[in-house]
């Protein structure tokens, strides 16, 4: 069942944004990061209201999407969405913070779960996969053990791009957690054609890595050539954000799994549709994650329960693992390294608004009045 499925109309009669900078502590191929910018969006018609959220600012563009919705049908905002912007060639990680909102808003409307709106949920209890920022190869291993005493089964960890230091970082996170935690790794396209052509995916496999995410900047037809039985298993992210591309990488047998991350789907119909292309070709697609400050990691959860059976969901969203501040959302009950997601109308989980205050750049409304 998709949103635009639903016939109740929802007007949309005013939207509210509330952006800002928030503290965090990560480290990528690119370097460390100190701060996410963020922004929130409540979408309000009549008495019934839906959360969104997507991590980037307040932009003239957004706002300038914002008027052209007000007045519009909230159940057929994806629809809308895609007809009116080129999301395919210019990707804008806002929109998937109005797509949100309105997912929110109808099932909160219908009186049902988020996931629910999306389709046939698959599995209420989600096996969650945290993130690790390794600043080296003591922290990663006493972090690894932490989310392992907390229940979970799947680890990410993020790769640096400097081959020694990563190897060392897998063996001491293996080492650590022993052979029945599943560890993935993503170096955000970081290493080098030559370090790819002098063995690091073997290197990182013998290390203890059982999947890589994004090894390197290549077409299909090399990065099937990376798909071998000595290497980690190959998930692809950054070329998944093109239906075209992803279309290309799935038709070459380029990759063995797909990471579907947020902010980077267009709407979350669209995220559904790229699940169900995988699908035809048997990739199973896997619900990544970012450092949310509220609301999305809740939506990516639901989503993970239609388009998924087994696979966990990646990264818990900004206070878990990403290294910012507790109470600024509402968090789905977790337990022994699972979500169970609650019958709750909507998301199930509200953004605390006076504990984001003091982070708060910018507020504002647009409305029909």
């Amino acid at each position: 069942m998709k949103l635009q499925d639903h016939k109740v109309q929802a007007p949309i009669e005013r939207i509210d944004f509330f952006s800002g900078i928030v503290p965090v502590k990560c480290i990528f191929s690119t370097g460390q990061v100190n701060s996410f910018e963020f922004t929130l969006v409540r979408i309000i018609s009549g008495k019934h209201f839906g959360w969104g959220e997507t991590l980037a600012e307040t932009t003239d563009s957004m706002l300038a999407v914002a008027r052209s919705l007000i007045g519009r049908d909230a159940s057929s905002l994806d629809d809308i969405l895609v007809a009116e912007l080129d999301l395919e060639s210019n990707i804008r990680p806002f929109i998937e913070g109005f797509s949100i909102a309105a997912f929110d808003l109808v099932s909160r409307l219908y009186n049902k779960p988020f996931c629910q709106i999306l389709g046939e949920p698959k599995r209420r209890a989600i096996p969650l996969m945290p993130c690790i920022f390794p600043f080296n190869p003591v922290d990663a291993a006493k972090k690894a053990l932490h989310f392992k005493g907390r229940g979970m089964r799947y680890l990410k960890m993020k790769l640096t791009a400097d081959a020694v230091s990563d190897i060392a970082t897998v063996s001491a996170i293996r080492t650590a957690v022993g052979s029945d935690i599943v560890l993935q790794g993503d170096v955000n396209q970081g290493y080098s054609i030559k370090q790819i052509e002098t063995g690091i995916l073997a290197d990182l496999r013998k290390a203890g890595l059982d999947i890589i995410e994004d090894p390197t900047e290549a077409s299909p037809d090399q990065y099937k050539q990376f798909r071998h039985e000595q290497h980690p298993k190959i998930m692809i992210d950054i070329p998944a954000r093109t239906n075209k591309l992803l279309n290309e990488f799935l038709q070459t047998g380029a990759t063995d799994m797909v990471n579907l991350h947020p902010c980077q789907q267009g709407t979350i119909s669209n995220a559904i549709l790229r699940a169900e292309m995988c699908q035809q070709y048997n990739i199973p697609a896997i619900v990544g994650g970012t450092g949310y400050v509220a609301v999305g990691t809740s939506a990516y959860q639901h989503l993970a329960a239609v388009i998924c059976t087994d696979e966990p969901c990646g990264e818990l969203g900004g206070c878990i693992d990403h290294g910012m501040p507790t109470g600024l959302c509402e968090m789905i009950d977790q337990n022994a390294g699972m979500v169970d997601l609650s019958c709750k109308p909507g998301l199930g989980v509200v953004p605390d608004l006076q504990q984001i205050a003091p982070y708060l750049t910018n507020t504002c409304s647009i409305s029909s009045s």
